[in-house]
């Protein structure tokens, strides 16, 4: 005897087949769109548009699907030494920033990887240079990886002791590394690297550090020197940004109607003049103290008194240019 179902049941058995096909059709053609993304990266890959391949490829690794594991087995493929040592500079390092602004779980695997491609001989210096500066100039880069700026000091200074083996001439390599030696307290490699460079540091960090040793040295013209160096163009910047900002101010200030001064609200530009002088003046106010000390000292230590008035007078400018500006809130 055949059981037939009652009349009422035809429409939930049709809108559950229905639902079958429906979730059997998103879901096959959803597989079947990735499958063609990965066609797409692969043939970036082969056009050597690796920045294009991890950007579609990332795109899929984001995905909760099977072809997610692939893509990013792909991402990680393309971070081998090999595929690296390829390319060229400039696609080189787009290629490094690409894959340094991935997210989620991909991230550390790429992070790893790259930490370990810097210090592959396949790779030329300049690339290694590339991937360790990339990666120490990433806000969370290396605590994802457990590394410290320890770890990168260390890796830099390596890679600039083999570059300046090799151009011992480059003057920037050299204060770079100098920075890098003082941040580890390697003072005496530090001084002899510079000798040769001296004439050479210009404004750079490096004069600041070497003026400052030899003041605590006791050898005060030369520090005089490379203080000098360092802080007068960065004070002079400081006192064009005051007067700029000390205009901008007077042309918002209007007459009241009452004949009483008003303000105008600030531009947003110069609100940002004003951080940027905080700024600049924070930086730049333990050397320059410094040094207005220092020519102080040697201004009245009866050496060289054909200078004493000139250093008396550089250090009231130097004072002078350090003050806050004030500017009034009415």
């Amino acid at each position: 005897m055949k059981t037939l179902l009652p009349f009422f049941a035809l429409p939930f058995i049709l809108a559950a087949s229905y639902g079958v096909h429906t979730f059997y059709y998103h879901s096959n053609g959803n597989s079947l769109a990735l499958e063609k993304s990965l066609q797409r990266a692969d043939l970036l890959v082969i056009q050597q548009d690796f920045s294009g391949a991890v950007q579609q490829l990332s795109v899929i690794a984001s995905q909760q699907s099977s072809t997610a594991i692939t893509a990013q087995q792909r991402i990680i493929s393309l971070c081998q030494d090999d595929r690296l040592a390829a390319l060229e500079i400039r696609s080189f390092q787009q290629f490094i920033q690409t894959l340094l602004r991935q997210k989620g779980d991909i991230r550390p695997l790429i992070q790893q990887q790259l930490w370990q491609q810097g210090n592959s001989d396949e790779l030329s210096l300049q690339q290694r240079f590339i991937i360790t500066q990339s990666m120490a100039n990433e806000a969370d880069g290396l605590t994802t990886i457990a590394l410290d700026e320890h770890d990168v000091t260390l890796r830099l200074i390596s890679l600039y002791q083999q570059w300046l083996a090799l151009h011992p001439a480059d003057h920037q390599a050299a204060q770079e590394l100098a920075v890098l030696y003082f941040k580890q307290r390697r003072i005496n490699e530090m001084v002899a690297l510079l000798q040769p460079h001296q004439q050479h540091l210009g404004s750079s960090e490096a004069a600041s550090i070497l003026g400052q040793l030899y003041y605590s040295a006791k050898n005060y013209n030369a520090a005089e020197k490379f203080l000098i160096d360092y802080s007068l163009p960065r004070l002079q910047a400081i006192e064009q940004l005051k007067q700029h900002i000390t205009h901008t101010e007077d042309t918002v200030t209007s007459v009241g109607a009452a004949g009483q001064s008003t303000k105008k609200p600030q531009p947003r530009e110069q609100t940002q003049r004003i951080a940027t002088l905080q700024q600049q003046l924070t930086a730049i106010s333990p050397v320059a103290e410094q040094l207005a000390s220092l020519l102080v000292f040697l201004a009245n230590s009866n050496k060289q008194p054909q200078h004493r008035q000139q250093r008396l007078d550089r250090a009231d400018w130097i004072l002078t240019t350090l003050q806050p500006l004030e500017i009034a809130n009415e």
